[in-house]
């Protein structure tokens, strides 16, 4: 019994040794644990930091390439409106531009700064030397350019602006200056690329790390994400007010080249508006000039009769009497009086007749200016705005071609007068001296025809002029274009009346020209449909029974 006893008391009464194990097995893996979350969190906080640390690197990498890329086209943009600017001012004579471009210069320089600041410390090219050099260079030709507009001589201005030397000194700037954008660009991309891959291989053992961890990672990870998209959502609105702010701009711009088109050609339109008007302004002043000797012969005779009749009263010898009839008798043929009745007549209807053809000028012009009226869309015909155009202009072309006109009694359009009939003076003008450069005897034919379909008016001008060489067809509406001799036009006015026809009125402009028998411009607006203008933009509402093919 006492050994059964002794047995039972070794197999239950020791078991300490086996809970000490165990114990010290679960303390062991406690403290592993431990260990090992405390060197996770400790390792994950410290890659955590460095590839917050390269993803900030990264960003501003990539920040900076955006600017340099942004910088790149906003200097390349400032240089072609630098060249538009002197071109034109060149082209119209005008200075006015001479502070505007003063202000893109600036603009430009400062950009170029910019660009320069934004790159290392270190990074310097050879193609920043050459743009300095031919910045200089450029600056001394342009600043030449402006003195002689400035002088008048537009036509030396423009020979130094197509010069070789001012070509290449332009070529050699911008080709560095995007060279050395494109350097600078190119470095950006490496730097952004090491921080990328090497954030890249942080993430990537991060991520092996936070498997281990809790998901409070995975839930800061979405709150950037959140951030990072509100931040990208800001630069897009911000990038879309940019582009509404440039666009209005655009708009303004280009309403100043419509009006500054529009003046230059009602100064070319002015003398020989005055000549019209000064031939029967002239016949009607030297009219009243004899008129006004008339009216003191008249006087003068007035008097005698007047002479006559007291000394009737005062006289009662017969014969004295009939010796002052006779001298009055005498004074009447002397000064012509029957002639003078029957010239007086003639000269107030010569008078009449030259003064209305004045007023019938001042009236064509002023439908041909629309100066009176507020600028907005109203109906209009063609047809009248035709023959007022054909007015104002009867001066420039009355020399060098005969007008046929063949228009027909179409419905009105909903447009801009004053611009439609200046793109009808562009044309005719434009038609008129193509027909001069072929120096032939007889004179030329330019005929205007207008009619209508069931959706639009029609108007064709045709003339049998030179034409136009097939592969300047495609160029023929593309600002500053000309095939007019240095000097001779600005290549604006074909540019400006297709944005009037197609941007302003949704019309449509064509040209179909063969060389050495002529050309012929077709414009079409649209019909049925009212026209309203908001901010800039054309709207069109379509009426309910109409139907229109676009």
């Amino acid at each position: 019994m006492m050994t059964d006893q002794i047995h039972e008391k070794d197999e239950f009464s020791d078991p300490g040794g086996i809970w000490k194990t165990a114990t010290a097995k679960c303390s062991l893996v406690s403290t592993y644990i431990v260990f090992l979350l405390l060197a996770t969190m400790i390792s994950f906080c410290g890659f955590g930091w460095f590839a917050w640390r390269l993803y900030g690197e990264f960003r501003d990498s990539d920040n900076r390439y955006n600017q340099i890329t942004e910088l790149n086209k906003r200097i390349s943009n400032l240089d072609k409106a630098l060249a538009f600017m002197i071109h034109t001012s060149v082209e119209t004579g005008y200075l006015d531009y001479t502070e505007f471009h003063n202000e893109l210069e600036g603009q430009l320089n400062s950009a170029i700064q910019e660009l320069r600041d934004l790159a290392p410390k270190t990074f310097e090219t050879q193609a920043l030397g050459a743009v300095s050099g031919a910045k200089s260079e450029l600056l001394r030709m342009e600043h030449q350019v402006f003195q002689l507009v400035g002088l008048g001589n537009s036509k030396a201005a423009l020979h130094l602006l197509e010069s070789d030397n001012y070509v290449e000194q332009k070529s050699v700037y911008m080709d560095n200056l995007k060279q050395y954008g494109q350097d600078l660009a190119k470095l950006t991309i490496a730097e952004s690329t090491k921080k990328q891959k090497m954030a890249l291989g942080v993430i990537l053992v991060g991520f092996i790390e936070l498997l281990l961890v809790s998901h409070a990672s995975f839930a800061n990870q979405i709150r950037k994400r959140i951030t990072e998209r509100k931040e990208a959502s800001d630069v897009i609105s911000a990038a879309y007010r940019d582009l509404q702010n440039t666009n209005r701009e655009l708009i303004e711009t280009q309403a100043q080249i419509i009006q500054n088109e529009k003046l230059a050609a009602i100064g070319q339109l002015a003398a020989g508006v005055a000549h019209e008007m000064n031939t029967p302004v002239g016949f009607v002043a030297s009219n009243f000039e004899t008129m006004e000797n008339y009216l003191n012969k008249f006087l003068s005779l007035l008097s005698a009769y007047e002479k006559l009749a007291e000394e009737i009263a005062e006289t009662p010898g017969e014969n004295d009497l009939l010796s002052k009839i006779d001298h009055i008798t005498k004074l009447k043929d002397e000064l012509k009086i029957d002639f003078i009745l029957e010239d007086i007549e003639l000269l107030f209807s010569d008078s009449k007749e030259g003064l209305g053809r004045v007023i019938d000028i001042i009236k064509s012009l002023k439908d041909f200016a629309r100066i009176d009226e507020i600028q907005e869309m109203h109906e209009y015909s063609l047809g009248d705005g035709i023959r007022s155009t054909l007015v104002v202009a009867r001066n420039e072309l009355k020399h060098c071609v005969r007008v046929k006109t063949e228009l027909s009694d179409i419905p009105k359009v909903s447009c801009h007068s004053g611009q439609i009939n200046q793109v009808f003076l562009n044309l005719l003008l434009n038609a008129a001296q193509a027909i001069q450069t072929m120096q032939r005897e007889e004179k030329g034919l330019i005929t205007i025809k207008t009619y209508s379909t069931e959706n639009e008016v029609v108007c064709e001008i045709a003339d049998d002029g030179p034409g136009i060489p097939a592969e300047s067809l495609s160029k023929i509406f593309d600002p500053f274009f000309t095939t007019k001799p240095a000097g001779k036009g600005t290549g604006l006015g074909l540019s400006v009346s297709h944005d009037i026809i197609v941007k302003k009125h949704k019309g449509t402009i064509h040209v179909d020209s063969v060389v050495d028998q002529g050309t012929t411009f077709t414009i079409k607006l649209p019909l049925g449909r009212e026209i309203k203008e908001e901010n800039g933009e054309v709207i069109y509402h379509e009426h309910e029974n109409c139907v229109v093919c676009r």
